[in-house]
Formats: C-alpha cells, structure tokens, sequence
C-alpha cells in the first residue's frame, strides 16, 4: 500500500497552486545544475544493466519496497534512474528537460517533463505530453550514456508511455490499484494492457499472482515484501521526545492509517486497555480515527515519522498491531512492517492478512471480535529469537538476489555470436576486442570459427580464453564456415557477426528487442560502410548523436547484410542454414533473406544500433572477385527463378 493518502497530503487547490507556479518557470538546460561529480557519475555507463524506474510514490515520500529494491540493485552495480511521478510542465515538445538530482550511489531522481504536471492516479496523458515525455527520455539516456535499459514500471499510469518506451519491461505489482478509492476508473485498464505488454510480472501477494495470470500476465514471479533487518533489529538508546513520556505498556503500530484502519477494533483496544497507550504513527487520512483520539486519551496520534528514525519509535513498542479491514486490497498486501516488526522481536497481533497467515507461529492472528484478548496472549510471548531468525532471512538484498537472477534470466537470454575468421589478423583483433569489450551483455557466448588462417591469425585465436574456437582444415567459405558455427551455438539467439567491425556499446540488447517481437526474423543494425539502406553518414566519433535521436526507430526491408544479423533460434530452425553452394561467399545474405520474406517474417534495420564496418576484409583480397559476383548472382537467380534487384541505399 504505497500511495494511499497522497492524495490527502496533497489538496487539490495546492496541487493546482504548484502549476500555476511551475508553468511560468523559465526554461533552462536543468543538467547545468548538476555537480560535477554527479555529473561525472551520471554519464558513467553501467557495465550491468540500467534501470529505469517508473515510480508509484516519489523517493522521499515513504521509504518502502521501491525505494528498498533500488538501493541494494544500485549497491550491486546498476544505476538506477528513480523517474519522479510528477513532471515540470513544458510548452513546448523540442526542449526535452530532465531534471536529475543524486539521491546516492548509483541512484539518480529524474523529473520529466510533459505538456503539464500530471497527477498519475487519476490523469491521462495526450498525444503532446507523451511526445515531450519521450524526447526527456531521449534527453535521459544520451546524457547519462545509457545502453541497456530495463524499465521497472511500479505503476499502470506509465502504460500510457509504452509503445514508444523501446526497451524491457518488468511490472512490479505491488497493490491491487483498483481497491484504491482515489484511483481513476482507467487505472485498472492500463494495468490489464500492462500485465500484457511487461516482458515479466513481479507480483508481492499470491491475490495478485492470480490477477496477473487472469489477465494473461508473461513470466509470472513472486517476490514477496521484506525487511531492512539490520534498521530495525539494532535498539538504540535515543527515544523520540515525543513517546519518552508516553506511558508503558505501549500498544503500538505504524504506517498508513487510512479507511482499511479498523477502528472498530481500535476503539475495543481503548475501551479494554484503558491503563495502555495506543501510538499510532503514519499520515492520517481515516477521520474516524481522529475522532477517537479525541474522544480517547490513551490514544496517541504521532503523524507521520522519516524511516531513518522508525527503529527508535519501534523498539518503545511492547506489542505491535495490524489491524487491517479485510477487503480486497488487504487481502492483496504482504505488509513491510511485518518484517521489521519481527527484527525487532516484538510481539504482534494482526488481523488474518491471507500473505501471512503461514506465519501463525511468530503473529497472533485475532478477529476483530477477539483482537483486544489476543494483545494479553501477545505481551506474555517471549520468543523473540524465533522472530528475528525469520526477518534476518527475508530482508531486501535477499529480494534484490532474486529480482536480479530474474531479469538476467528473462530479460537477457543467452546470445551465440558467431564470428568467421579469415586471415587479417589485426581486423580480428579489433573485432574481438569491441565484442568482449563493449557489449555489456551478461549472457554471452562467442564463437570464433576460423577458415584455415595463417599461422599469425591462429595464435591471436588461441590467446582468448573466452572464446569457443573452432579451427578448420580447409577454407570452407562463407556460408559453410557461418554454418559450422551456428551448429556449435547454444544460444536461444544467434548473430552472425563479420571479422571486421566495431561492436558499439548495448548493441546486442538493442538487436535482441527488436528480435523478440512478434513476427520478425532477423534485424540488423546501421552502419558507415555497406551497400544498402543500413548505410548513414555518420562514424564512431558521432554515432551516438544518430542513434539516440532514433531511439526505438525501425526501417523494415527486403534485404540486410549478413556483416552483423541476429536472428531467434526458432527462426534459425524454419528457415535452415545458409545455402552453401554460393562458396566462398555473396548472395548466401540474399539468398537467405529471400527465404525469410517467403515464410512471411520481417526483416528489420534498428536505427538505435550502429556498427562501425571496415568491409571488405573477406573479399577485397580476392583477385576474382567481379567473376565471384556474376557467378553467385546467376545461382541466386535460378534458383528463384527471379532476376536479382540491386540493394538501394536509404531515401533521404
């Protein structure tokens, strides 16, 4: 339950006071505010994976399960890029501001910008504040030298960004949205379109497990709530001001104390404890329980507590309480609190929450008929060790283990790259040294099959360790070579990868989106050197300029170079190997290309991935190689029966 009260917190008058401010701010490159050593870090690429995160609740409103996963993912070396739910307004769609504050180590609050701000629980988004909020994005990933995003979206409002978001997506289904009361009827819609478009589903609640699979969610996972073990076990010595003078035995609970508050049962503990003091710590947006602070003096309303001091509030604690209304959002949460209520190896009493009721060995479960006895059976429980072994086992870097072994599971599957090595050994090099170097590909295995090379380019071979290398005896030519190693790949996705290129960073992650959609066969990238529409005039020195301004861009067409191609192994398994009566090489591409247009697959030229090419390397050498081409284009065309169309380069 991260977002509850927000809307309490935040009138409507003063939400509509704070654009009316933010409207006329000037507009200014908001990266010049920036410290240096932000600035430095920020532009720093991760060699794992980045994570973008679409957030529910803004950092600093209520530490809890986003902000708790984003700190051990960013201690384990992702940056992470906490998108604020708010937005600076923006008349116009060129400017593309972000305004990005260090909140930590590797950890960067981002603000958008969008036509106006938006209040995500109940506001849509139109075509101008999607288009603005796409170029931020755009503005996001050049500056801070993204290359393999993962999005993390936390809440359904960013569906609406989707289409045009061109990277993984994980759905972090925390809450059953539409048992929220100040969440707009479309929320739900949204999240059933995000249940189907999420490469993957992390659901916290068996409920909402069972939502997901309902509306047809893809790799469903669960990974439950837990707790900073270490915060809350310590006791310290400092007791706030405000519970120093409080009288023991205290009954205690913190967080939200909204309309699934029961006050009925919290009027019983007043009523039937009236020597104890109730303290209830949290914003308070539930009136009835106003009422009953006024009207009982043995209750205790704090407010709202920052988390940093939450333990020192926690340990003055002699029973803690859950005392939840079992709706439908209830019966969908797995309470943090639960955890940092066992570190601290208080005794606990709670409603029957269906997520935890496995743990009737360490809680007191109580109807809200029984609730007020059960807290005399609490206060004489002393298995304090039992309770602490338990949260010391289910704590966040233990969650953030599991949600990272995920997303290298499903968002990264194992990629072959499939290289054929003839002579040239210094182009090889090259070669080999930007695949290893800059693919930042967690799931990588590289296949060297060399022609029979001369002896220079053999030892460069064997220098690799971290290479499958595969010698022939003979110069089988291209396609036989390629084909050699296809068979030797284990991969769920092969690329086909020429000697003489430089690999840029990301660029296997960006060919592996676009090779995963529905109904594609194989994708290739831009590049300075080739003879059809991948060509651009652009080189390493500037690429980057190209490539993220046509970020999530596509060019589909008949015909792409083999000198770098992926394609799925299902795809790899329909269409067969390459034709290997074209020899030494030219037209096998063609050829293969025509064969994957006739099973009616689309063949892709991704304009967010560049790939320096030398060209030539293979061929140049060869004295015949005018009598190669005719020779290969007259087999290409009997074997169609078609006469063969000359590639053309891009339309201006």
């Amino acid at each position: 339950m991260l977002k509850n009260t927000i809307k309490s917190a935040i009138s409507i008058e003063k939400r509509q006071k704070i654009r009316s401010i933010l409207k006329w701010l000037p507009y200014f490159d908001f990266l010049n505010h920036i410290s240096t050593s932000t600035k430095k870090q920020l532009k720093l690429p991760s060699s794992n994976y980045d994570i973008i995160d679409f957030s529910v609740i803004a950092w600093n409103y209520r530490y809890q399960r986003p902000q708790q996963l984003a700190s051990e993912l960013a201690n384990s070396g992702h940056r992470i890029f906490y998108i604020h739910n708010e937005f600076t307004p923006q008349l116009f769609s060129f400017n593309n501001q972000i305004k990005v504050k260090k909140i930590a180590y590797n950890i960067f609050n981002v603000t958008l910008s969008a036509g106006n701000n938006k209040f995500i629980y109940t506001e849509t988004l139109n075509k101008k504040d999607k288009t603005i909020i796409i170029n931020s994005l755009k503005n996001l990933i050049k500056t801070a030298n993204i290359i393999n995003p993962v999005a993390k979206v936390d809440h359904p409002f960013w569906t609406q960004i989707l289409d045009d978001l061109s990277m993984p997506i994980i759905y972090d289904c925390m809450d059953s949205h539409q048992g929220f009361s100040n969440n707009a009827k479309h929320i739900p819609l949204l999240e059933k379109q995000l249940f189907n478009q999420a490469n993957s589903t992390i659901v916290t609640s068996n409920y909402l497990k069972n939502l997901a699979s309902t509306n047809n969610a893809k790799n469903i996972t669960l990974i439950p709530n837990a707790g900073d073990y270490l915060h809350f076990h310590l006791k310290t010595k400092d007791i706030p001001s405000d519970i120093k003078n409080i009288p023991h035995l205290i009954i205690g609970y913190y967080g939200a104390i909204s309309d699934w508050f029961d006050t009925n049962i919290l009027e019983s503990l007043a009523i039937n404890h009236p020597h104890k003091s109730i303290v209830l710590i949290g914003l308070l947006s539930n009136s009835k329980v106003d009422k009953l602070a006024q009207k009982y003096k043995n209750i205790y309303l704090l407010g709202e507590k920052p988390y940093s001091v939450l333990p020192n509030y926690l340990h003055q604690f002699d029973v803690c309480i859950i005392p939840f209304v079992l709706n439908d959002l209830i019966k969908a949460t797995h309470p943090v609190k639960i955890f940092e209520y066992l570190a601290a190896g208080i005794p606990i009493v709670s409603t029957k929450l269906p997520e935890i009721l496995n743990l009737n060995k360490l809680v007191h479960f109580a109807t809200a008929t029984n609730f007020s006895s059960q807290i005399n059976i609490a206060l004489a429980d002393k298995n304090i060790k039992e309770k602490q072994e338990y949260a010391k086992i289910n704590t966040w870097q233990n969650r953030a283990i599991i949600f990272d072994k995920l997303i290298n599971n499903i968002i990264f599957p194992k990629v072959s790259v499939v290289i054929l090595s003839y002579n040239s050994p210094k182009l090889m090099k090259t070669t080999l040294d930007s695949v290893i170097s800059q693919s930042n590909y967690p799931n990588l295995e590289i296949i060297v099959v060399d022609n029979n090379s001369n002896q220079e380019t053999i030892n460069l071979l064997e220098k690799y360790s971290n290479i499958k290398l595969i010698l022939n005896k003979t110069n089988y030519g291209f396609a036989k070579g390629n084909n050699i190693g296809m068979k030797a790949s284990t991969g769920e996705y092969i690329i086909l990868l020429n000697n003489d290129v430089i690999v840029t960073p990301g660029w296997i992650s960006r060919l592996l989106f676009y090779c995963q959609k529905d109904n594609v066969g194989l994708v290739g990238p831009v590049t300075n050197n080739i003879g059809n529409e991948a060509k651009i005039n652009y080189d390493l020195n500037n690429y980057r300029n190209y490539t993220v301004n046509h970020w999530g861009k596509t060019l589909e067409v008949n015909n792409i170079a083999a000198f770098c191609v992926m394609m799925s192994r299902q795809v790899y398994k329909r269409v067969g190997e390459l034709d290997e009566r074209f020899g030494r090489g030219m037209f096998e591409d063609d050829d293969y290309c025509y064969r994957i247009k006739k099973l009616g697959l689309k063949i892709l030229i991704a304009d967010d991935i560049f790939i320096y090419h030398y060209g030539g390397a293979s061929f140049n050498p060869l004295p015949e190689y005018q009598k190669l081409f005719i020779e290969n284009k007259s087999k290409f065309e009997e074997k169609w029966q078609t006469k063969w169309t000359p590639h053309q380069y891009r339309k201006k």
